[in-house]
């Protein structure tokens, strides 16, 4: 969680709700809990924690639970995206509004490879790609995007003026101002 200014929020409402002043070390933990996920996620987790949290000492495991069900949910919304992508793939650059996508697409071998994947083999390719978005979520660093086989060719070749400017997907319909926004 990015933003500041929420998080001293909620860190306030959890005192109020558990009546008990959480201590610096604790905000501390919690703090470290909250880094690899988006503002979005860390709002819905702490919202739900606060709505239906019933001991102060289950606070850290049930926020952990609620983020990490944040993380499925995104996981298969883009596992969506990136499936509707697959089907239609033609070799361009593609830019995911959810980046972690790309960080998965890399660490299976690239789109163009995927793209040739059989139908029959779909199920082990989604298998993967759901196994490897939790810890690729984690990173902060991921590819502005995925380049296509005709854009690389054509950088590596000096044609510049051919290389496209990526397809735009949104993921949970996130547009890309708002991306661009962050």
């Amino acid at each position: 969680m990015k933003n500041t200014r929420r998080f001293n929020e909620f860190m306030v409402l959890l005192s109020e709700k558990f009546d008990k002043e959480i201590s610096p070390a604790m905000v501390k933990m919690i703090r470290k809990a909250v880094e690899p996920y988006q503002d979005e996620q860390c709002v819905r987790a702490l919202e739900s924690v606060i709505l239906h949290g019933k001991y102060y000492s289950n606070l850290l495991p049930d926020l952990m639970e609620k983020l990490e069900e944040s993380n499925e949910d995104k996981s298969l919304l883009a596992w969506s995206a990136f499936l509707t992508e697959l089907k239609d793939y033609n070799g361009v650059s593609l830019q995911f509004s959810d980046p972690v996508i790309h960080s998965v697409v890399e660490a299976m071998g690239g789109m163009d490879a995927l793209s040739m994947t059989e139908n029959k083999d779909m199920k082990w390719v989604r298998k993967e790609f759901l196994e490897l978005y939790r810890p690729c979520h984690k990173r902060n660093d991921h590819p502005p995007q995925i380049t296509g086989q005709h854009d690389e060719y054509n950088a590596i070749m000096g044609h510049r003026a051919f290389v496209q400017k990526p397809k735009f997907i949104p993921v949970n319909g996130q547009s890309q101002k708002q991306l661009e926004e962050g």
